[in-house]
């Protein structure tokens, strides 16, 4: 069953453990603190210790989608109930107020990102719709991202915020415009429904290389592309079941996924091998994150449980076994 088909057919099972799975992680800026989403509660943890320090109130009985703005000012919180309702929330991290919400959306709410200086907000639903909001007043109405078929199941911006890509249950990936919304290109080449997408961060501001940004797919594959150009660059065989999350370090020099079964891996960034394999998991893993400094991978599972390893040299270290399932309760470690 892949990723999508859980979180509606397993949602009812999931309310009624009062666990929610590890969609939605997020270091801040600084990284001294890793962001997780529990079932209506948002939960901090210390790095590297990974014990709870903190947490707040949610809105949401499913969190989907986590992020900072890059000053670290705000968390964009994203989520709703599958199937009936989505919605994507701004706060202020210091006062964790809700500085805007968006609402309407028919389905849950996969995704929400900022741009570079948190001047948007890219969202994704299941309800195959996408939008780009403004987040000053002096901006005008948001811009809607039509043309994909299905589920938009992840969003990613460029570097410098001039180009969005989509990644959806349809199989495809959509580039977009952000000055206006245009669709520029659409890839079409998974076979499978596609659940992430990323891009390649540079460590170099002077390479003027085509930008490349990596997706994984239920069909058991990361493809590499460059969405100005319209080419797929590479595929990267090798795992074994569906993959449902990608990153990179933000040096744009290691590449890891993860997915249905529970292994994390490293990817060759130049090329289409897979340098190194962690079973990191017994259930799947629908999200890692990677801190700032690149210092630290974190993943979360379909039963909850999140672990914190570091990244040395080519190596996962560690991960921490002690970060349990996240309950539905306001105590913390």
């Amino acid at each position: 069953m892949n990723r999508l088909a859980c979180i509606f057919v397993l949602i009812a099972a999931t309310a009624s453990l009062h666990a929610a799975p590890a969609t939605a992680l997020a270091f801040t800026p600084d990284g001294a603190i890793l962001a997780s989403g529990a079932h209506r509660e948002v939960q901090l943890r210390s790095v590297p210790s990974g014990k709870i320090t903190a947490g707040f109130p949610a809105e949401f009985s499913r969190i989907s989608s986590l992020a900072f703005s890059s000053d670290g000012d705000y968390l964009a919180l994203a989520g709703g109930t599958p199937g009936e309702s989505g919605a994507a929330s701004i706060l202020s991290w210091d006062g964790k107020s809700i500085e805007h919400r968006f609402t309407n959306f028919t389905d849950l709410v996969t995704a929400a990102k900022f741009n570079h200086d948190a001047a948007w907000l890219a969202v994704a639903s299941a309800d195959a719709s996408a939008f780009l909001f403004p987040l000053e007043s002096s901006r005008r109405e948001a811009i809607e991202l039509r043309g994909h078929s299905g589920p938009v199941l992840d969003i990613a911006w460029s570097s410098k915020g001039n180009i969005l890509v989509t990644a959806s249950a349809d199989r495809s990936l959509k580039v977009w415009s952000a000055a206006d919304g245009e669709l520029l290109r659409s890839f079409s080449q998974h076979t499978e429904p596609v659940h992430a997408v990323v891009f390649r961060p540079r460590s170099d501001p002077s390479d003027e290389s085509p930008i490349q940004c990596a997706s994984a797919s239920d069909d058991g594959t990361v493809r590499i592309w460059q969405p100005t150009i319209g080419r797929m660059v590479r595929i990267i065989r090798g795992h074994d079941a569906p993959v449902f999350t990608v990153a990179y370090t933000p040096d744009g020099q290691k590449l890891f996924s993860a997915g249905k079964d529970g292994i994390v891996r490293r990817l060759d960034t130049d090329s289409d091998q897979i340098l190194g394999e962690w079973k990191a998991h017994t259930e799947p893993i629908y999200h890692i994150a990677i801190s700032p400094d690149g210092q630290h991978l974190a993943t979360g599972d379909w039963s909850g449980k999140e672990r914190l390893w570091r990244i040395v040299g080519d190596q996962l270290v560690g991960g921490q076994s002690g970060i349990e399932p996240r309950m539905d309760t306001n105590q913390h470690e």
